[in-house]
């Protein structure tokens, strides 16, 4: 008897996904999709994150996407993408947390620009929309967080040279038990996963579709019991 296929239902639900565009996140939109979810796909990449929206769109008839142009560790810009999810849906169920940017080298040769160039991203815009979006989950009392951390934030990884990057998950991970705690008295259910590499940079690659299908296992009913762990 073979292995049963799990199945997933999101209909009508309404799921937020940054860093969209590519890799990860996109992946992660075409699943939902495909589970008959609505998807705001938000992207500071205007060009990509419309044509997936296009796409998606065209594929899956019977479901709503919007494409939102936003840099996460703009306060303005997430007030702003936050406010027209809400206008265009009237809540958001499921949060992908998923943007983050990495800039490889030794740290002896970082600046502070270079530094704060990833941690305002990674750590700040995780928190900034998170928060945001986190604030309309417990006025409805109900939704899911999930934050894309890193296998990094555990261990600092030999020969790559991204040990700033290594920081700001590790930062992740703590804020994603800081949330959870905290958020659960409201049922907001917070958590995160920690993947490897995506060699491929995510789109319909082995190992993009192996970590969308950990997101979407946390955010189903079946993983509904778990609060502030770092899947990895």
């Amino acid at each position: 008897m073979g292995k049963q296929k799990i199945v997933y239902d999101f209909t009508d639900e309404v799921v937020l996904i940054t860093g969209a565009g590519q890799g990860i996140g996109e992946v992660t939109a075409r699943a939902f999709a495909k589970s008959g979810a609505h998807v705001i796909l938000v992207d500071w990449n205007n060009e990509t994150v419309t044509k997936v929206r296009d796409e998606l769109a065209s594929n899956h008839p019977g479901a709503t996407f919007i494409a939102i142009k936003a840099d996460v560790s703009s306060p303005e810009d997430v007030n702003a993408m936050v406010k027209k999810s809400i206008d265009t849906f009237d809540r958001i169920d499921i949060l992908f947390n998923n943007a983050g940017v990495t800039k490889r080298g030794p740290i002896k040769d970082f600046t502070f620009e270079d530094y704060r160039y990833i941690m305002k991203v990674n750590q700040d815009g995780t928190f900034l929309v998170a928060h945001s979006v986190g604030l309309t989950m417990i006025e409805r009392q109900k939704g899911r967080i999930i934050n894309n951390s890193s296998m990094s934030s555990f261990v600092v990884n030999r020969g790559r040279e991204n040990c700033i990057y290594c920081i700001s998950k590790a930062a992740v991970n703590m804020m994603t038990k800081a949330f959870a705690v905290e958020w659960v008295k409201y049922n907001v259910i917070v958590n995160a996963i920690a993947p490897g590499y995506d060699h491929a940079g995510g789109s319909y690659s082995g190992t993009g579709w192996r970590i969308c299908n950990l997101v979407i296992e946390k955010l189903s009913n079946r993983g509904m019991k778990l609060l502030g762990g770092a899947y990895v």
